[in-house]
């Protein structure tokens, strides 16, 4: 429990850091704007925010999450429904006999920095079926998420995610405060 709690300790001086990149360093004297900016050159993932607005689908992409109850990795989607708002899907598969599967949607909001690198929180459910002594049994997973988020590359976006997660497995109740998997709930994903 402690090796989780320095971990998600960890995680979060590093996403409270990222605000203070940008920051103009001490000392440093502001430089005047010029009187007619060229066109800035954008990366495939920056030019997605170009004009503004938080209508219509702005960024999709497809990979993978370590988040899953079944112990496997899930296939996973990322959607970005505003220019602060993510949906992240998900689907994985176990073991056939007994039939092992999960679903599930995670909501992430930006609160510090922006979709390619910040701070997220939100909330998501995972459900399905586990294999306990042989047999399949139903779960449900209701959870709160923090965690950072960053470009890899200007096509590869990987997140942390953690939080309380409220189990029900067969009418008995759990709940963990962790990160989502052995991982640090890592996800990637490639940006279209």
């Amino acid at each position: 429990m402690k090796n989780k709690f320095v971990g998600m300790v960890v995680v979060l001086s590093v996403a409270v850091s990222m605000s203070a990149w940008g920051a103009p360093k001490r000392g440093e004297a502001k430089k005047p704007a010029p009187a007619a900016p060229a066109p800035a050159q954008v990366s495939h993932s920056q030019s997605h925010y170009q004009g503004g607005g938080s209508s219509g689908i702005q960024r999709t992409g497809f990979g993978f999450t370590t988040f899953s109850q079944i112990g496997v990795g899930s296939l996973s989607g990322l959607v970005d429904i505003t220019d602060k708002l993510a949906l992240q899907p998900f689907l994985s598969f176990g073991t056939t006999s007994p039939f092992q599967f999960g679903v599930g949607a995670l909501g992430k909001y930006t609160l510090i920095g922006n979709m390619q690198n910040g701070f997220h929180g939100g909330a998501g459910f995972h459900l399905g079926t586990l294999n306990v002594s042989s047999s399949a049994k139903f779960y449900i997973n209701m959870v709160l998420v923090a965690g950072i988020h960053f470009m890899l590359t200007d096509k590869i976006s990987i997140s942390f995610d953690g939080g309380p997660q409220f189990q029900i497995i067969n009418s008995s109740f759990n709940f963990a405060m962790s990160p989502f998997s052995a991982i640090m709930g890592m996800s990637a994903h490639y940006i279209f």
